[in-house]
């Protein structure tokens, strides 16, 4: 890696070494989990990549930090006496994250031949390091690892003995070519080390130093054997109803009976269900598959009786799926006669574990609910999920904010002179301000203003160029009403916002 990875790469993969016998705690993070060897996991955090970086900025920490401290809490850490006889406490674990598992991979391969311990994070500037001094031990590792896995996949275009050659070939080619360590092999090219030694190892060499991937999905897609872990099979309920069903009010208190003995499923109240799968059959007697998501993970056990989160997705995904399965029929209120519903099943097929030990981490024991609790429960009960608007550093008022996810991570821009000045200059902004200025056909009462800034247009996205000048002045109207009004050098007047 020449100039290692851009700092803003999201860290999607964390692989984990531990012998702890039960592996429970691995569903506290995601439920996305891969077996690489007997002691080693591969986990996909992409999934709930949302609900860590909400619970992360809850606590004004990263989620890698808090990823960190959940791992000390569940795994713990082991006393250590050093030479001048002070005990220390380091963790038990040997974990890393980055935005690919086989750079995961390949960097916990190097911190346990460096004996490092706890959990990094190849955005960081010690993972970077750590992952450019990687040894050729260390990569031949990885390969002999995963070979087993693309042999085990049957993954397009592997095949064992032509791997083996080609990797040969590479052992034979890395004194000539003079790379000490992997990390010489950057001066390379996909095409170049697809030619000489096979797809195989050029798709390793794209993981390992090509330029990050964008698509949360794209390792998936290139040919990574992933192999999802199962813990265990899913709990599901059955139900043969005595009469066909033909309105959702008939439906919803059933399904709350349902809701309720998926709910007993659970031994304790630190699990938290991320999705339901509701199988059922119409009149017809075909199958119609209803996903019931949640956006972030939900306690079910907390409205046992009334269900109200599960009721409103189930809703949503039932009539989405009846308007794909019968487009003619646009009707969706709840009193609406549907194809007669004969019987169904509901399966609890994915779940995050969240042990009681967790819950001041999590903050789901807290006394009072906080804001982020609010938020996230309030976006498992909307049929879309929740945007707020975040400043943004610009000199024009209508691009100085942009829509942004719950999750986005707030960046501080008081760094410079200029942008404390651009931040001044919103304070004497209204909070209201219109999509596009509005001509004013009359300029009457507007001496009787008050001079707030002056700025510009961007001239190339302007379609009259010489329309360059803006002077904002605050103007009390005829009707009393504050309003934020500027004049072009044109000398034309226009409204862009009211002041509350």
């Amino acid at each position: 890696m020449k100039n290692g990875y851009p700092r803003d790469i999201p860290e999607l993969f964390i692989a984990i070494e531990t012998r702890k016998a039960d592996q429970w705690f691995l569903q506290c993070l995601t439920t996305e989990v891969m077996q690489w060897t007997e002691d080693i996991w591969i986990m996909s955090m992409a999934l709930f990549d949302s609900y860590w970086k909400a619970r992360a900025a809850e606590t004004g920490v990263k989620p890698v930090s808090l990823w960190r401290k959940t791992f000390n809490r569940l795994l713990g850490p082991k006393a250590e006496e050093s030479h001048s006889n002070v005990i220390t406490m380091s963790p038990a674990y040997c974990a890393c994250c980055a935005h690919n598992p086989w750079s995961a991979i390949l960097l916990l391969y190097g911190m346990k031949e460096k004996g490092v311990k706890g959990l990094i994070s190849l955005n960081s500037g010690f993972g970077q390091s750590l992952f450019r001094e990687i040894s050729w031990n260390v990569w031949w590792q990885a390969i002999s690892a995963i070979e087993n896995h693309l042999k085990e996949a049957k993954t397009k275009g592997f095949k064992q003995a032509t791997f083996k050659k080609q990797c040969q070939r590479l052992k034979l080619a890395i004194p000539r070519l003079g790379f000490k360590r992997p990390g010489d092999m950057t001066i390379l090219h996909h095409q170049g080390v697809k030619t000489r030694f096979g797809i195989i190892m050029a798709n390793l060499w794209s993981w390992t130093y090509d330029n990050p991937l964008k698509e949360k999905k794209t390792i998936y897609q290139t040919g990574f054997p992933w192999k999802s872990w199962t813990f265990r099979s899913p709990p599901s309920i059955k139900r043969s109803l005595d009469y066909p069903l033909s309105t959702w009010d008939q439906i919803a208190p059933l399904l709350v009976e349902d809701f309720d003995k998926l709910s007993h499923e659970f031994k304790n109240s630190g699990q938290r269900v991320t999705r339901i799968d509701w199988k059922i059959i119409l009149e017809d007697m075909s199958e119609c598959q209803i996903p019931i998501r949640f956006r972030n993970p939900h306690d079910l056990q907390s409205e046992s009786g009334s269900h109200d989160t599960a009721l409103l997705q189930a809703n949503y995904g039932f009539f989405a799926a009846l308007k794909e399965k019968y487009p003619s029929n646009n009707e969706t209120s709840s009193h609406f006669l549907i194809p007669s519903v004969l019987n169904w099943q509901l399966k609890l097929s994915t779940f995050l574990s969240v042990p009681n030990i967790m819950l001041d981490i999590f903050g789901e024991a807290k006394e009072e609910t906080s804001d982020i609790d609010v938020l996230l429960r309030l976006e498992n009960e909307l049929p879309v999920r929740l945007v707020r608007f975040a400043f943004h550093s610009d000199w024009l008022p209508e691009d100085s904010f942009q829509e942004e996810e719950l999750d986005a991570e707030n960046h501080n821009w008081r760094d410079s002179d200029i942008n404390r000045s651009l931040e001044a200059a919103a304070e004497g902004r209204p909070l209201y301000i219109r999509d596009a200025p509005l001509l004013l056909t009359t300029t009457k009462g507007l001496p009787n203003s008050t001079f707030l800034e002056n700025t510009m247009n961007k001239w190339w996205k302007n379609d009259t160029p010489s329309v360059m000048e803006r002077s904002y002045f605050k103007v009390i109207d005829p009707d009393g009403n504050a309003v934020w009004v500027f004049k072009d050098s044109s000398g034309h007047w226009y409204q862009h916002g009211i002041f509350g």
